[in-house]
């Protein structure tokens, strides 16, 4: 169940490479909470009680050159359920799956377009401690994205779209990602509203269900965010974000909020 409840963020990709020697850090503070879940049918049901998750998040990309970019996303998670009927609070906290990957921009003409390969290892927490943090699983993601930049006067504005199959080792089936978004870029701001989804397929082996938080293969999940991003500096920036799960099956509703400092 509490895969679902879990956000569908991956490591930052887009249909851009940054130049050689070009780098970017940031560290964000994330807050997700919810007390419902969809059903198979997506309508919104109680799951008893309210799960909780505030996450601590570093995330780095360096440009290797060649419109090549080496990219890594690293967690540290402390979540929570609270049960409706009795009151219990069942905490855990500790190492999630961290992320590494390799994005390559082939396409520099009027539609940026780039492959990206990310590939999540399960970072050794504990499984008898509940919530789960993770179901021990390693995964790759092979990434497609396409974009477009605009430009008038002062002001920038992008698109970019990109799918990905998720190709999960020892879990009970492999998974579609997509990520689509739009972006407003006036002078020190950045404006931007990714849509973003994760689609269970057809299972592999059921005796894997079993070792899985992800208690059905059979699961959608949608979300959107709004963010906002103002430079401070020459190198910093401040950003601030929200976000909501619109649409499932079987998966985890309800929403959050990030706050992050970015350097480039």
């Amino acid at each position: 169940m509490f895969a679902g409840l879990a956000s569908t963020d991956t490591a930052q990709a887009g249909a851009w490479s940054r130049d050689g020697g070009e780098a970017m850090a940031q560290a964000v503070a994330r807050y997700y909470a919810t007390d419902t879940a969809f059903d198979l049918g997506g309508s919104k049901q109680s799951i008893g009680g309210t799960f909780r998750k505030r996450e601590l998040n570093f995330y780095a990309e360096y440009g290797l050159g060649r419109e090549m970019t080496a990219l890594g996303n690293f967690f540290f998670d402390a979540v929570e359920y609270e049960s409706d009927a009795t009151g219990a609070v069942d905490r855990n906290a500790g190492l999630p799956n961290q992320e590494l990957g390799l994005r390559w921009q082939f396409a520099q003409g009027k539609r940026a377009q780039a492959i990206q390969a990310v590939v999540s290892l399960a970072g050794g927490y504990d499984m008898s401690g509940t919530p789960w943090l993770g179901d021990e699983e390693h995964w790759l993601e092979l990434w497609y994205f396409i974009g477009q930049g605009y430009r008038t006067e002062d002001q920038d504005w992008y698109w970019e779209f990109g799918v990905a199959p998720r190709l999960r080792g020892g879990a009970a089936a492999n998974q579609i990602h997509w990520l689509g978004t739009f972006g407003y870029k006036p002078e020190k701001w950045e404006f931007s509203l990714p849509l973003d989804g994760l689609h269970g397929q057809q299972l592999r082996d059921s005796a894997l269900v079993q070792n899985s938080v992800t208690v059905t293969p059979n699961f959608t999940l949608v979300k959107a965010t709004a963010s906002a991003l103002r430079k401070v500096g020459r190198n910093w920036s401040v950003f601030a974000a929200a976000s909501i799960h619109v649409a499932g099956r079987n998966a985890g509703a309800g929403g959050g909020a990030e706050i992050g400092l970015r350097w480039e």
